[in-house]
């Protein structure tokens, strides 16, 4: 009877080293997929180092990360139009006149991380982020 218990007992210490060993490379896979992020085409990544920005901006493609330190905001940098209607101007003789129009802009790329650090949310809703024009 001694003999059973202890035969039950060898049996049940295998189980937790291998629910150990799940455990640990369960975490493994997740630490490794923290380290790595895609930038998508036609925009820059903008790299917090727990929250204040980074002089650093990734480029498109797989870029690394250190995990849990960095965030990487991403940012549209193709040109993007902005339609207005009916702006009120002036014209050289003083004459009233009713403006309907494209403008197509995007962001310089070398300063989207100036643009995140400088602009609120409220600032780039309204203006569609820092504008650099190019006109089309």
């Amino acid at each position: 009877m001694i003999d059973k218990s202890l035969a039950s007992f060898e049996s049940r210490g295998s189980q937790p080293r291998a629910i150990g060993i799940m455990v640990a490379l369960l975490l493994l896979c997740i630490l490794l997929w923290g380290t790595f992020v895609i930038v998508p085409a036609g925009s820059r990544g903008v790299v917090l180092w727990w929250g204040s920005v980074e002089k650093r901006v990734m480029d498109e493609g797989l870029n690394f990360k250190v995990p849990m330190a960095e965030t990487v905001m991403k940012v549209d940098v193709r040109v993007q139009p902005h339609p207005f209607r009916e702006i009120d101007a002036s014209s050289k003789e003083y004459q009233n006149v009713k403006m309907t129009g494209m403008m197509n802009f995007h962001i310089d790329p070398a300063f989207v991380n100036d643009l995140y650090q400088n602009a609120d949310a409220a600032h780039q809703k309204r203006c569609r982020y820092w504008l650099t024009l190019s006109t089309v």
